[in-house]
């Protein structure tokens, strides 16, 4: 009786490490580099961050995972290398109130408009009049009013943010930003606003 009792558990066991083995493949959340819902963040760091790996947007605003943890780790500096936006300021993948909402999302309709719910403090931390659902729509950087560098001081008057309109001849007192996601659906090495990022920006674009 003990005999076939052995050979019971030694079949359970067996079969849960082979369920185990089975669910390493490279869409299952199990596997640590793999990236199931294309977001930017591997498996691993959603489980560090508490997102949901098969969600690109774990808190449901349209802005994905990879691109709000790639700004809280990533900041635009002034010429003094000192951090634009305060450091009081998180950009956290859970909290949908730091995304805004916008009134459309084509692209082209988004450039030149000032955001009515833009705040400092919540989701305009750059403070040039696009939050950050905004920008992430447009692919600017959520941490420097002036994407790129360019004498348009905010994002939000920039006929084209990503693209210096400048000839050379303004002085600048902003850096181009930090780039951040680029374009394409969550393929790593994107080129965003300014820079490269890691890519990342929903199929509109």
């Amino acid at each position: 009786m003990k005999t076939f009792a052995m050979i019971g558990v030694m079949v359970m066991v067996l079969g849960a490490f082979a369920g185990m083995v089975n669910a390493m493949g490279p869409m299952d959340g199990l596997n640590a580099k793999g990236d199931n819902d294309r977001d930017g963040l591997t498996n691993a760091q959603e489980y560090l961050w508490g997102t949901d790996p098969n969600n690109p947007s774990s808190a449901g605003t349209g802005i994905y995972d990879g691109w709000m943890v790639w700004y809280e780790e990533h900041r635009a500096v002034d010429k003094n290398s000192a951090p634009i936006i305060s450091n009081a300021y998180h950009f956290d993948p859970n909290d949908a109130s730091l995304a805004g909402s916008v009134a459309t999302t084509q692209k082209d309709n988004l450039i030149q408009v000032r955001d009515g719910d833009a705040n400092t403090m919540v989701n305009d931390p750059d403070g040039d009049g696009w939050n950050n659902l905004h920008e992430f729509l447009v692919g600017s950087d959520p941490t420097n009013p002036n994407t790129d560098g360019d004498s348009y001081a905010q994002d939000s008057s920039d006929p084209d943010p990503l693209v210096s309109n400048d000839d050379g001849s303004h002085d600048h007192t902003t850096p181009g930003g930090n780039g951040g996601p680029g374009s394409g659906h969550g393929n790593m090495g994107g080129n965003g606003g300014g820079g490269s990022g890691i890519g990342a920006v929903i199929d509109i674009l």
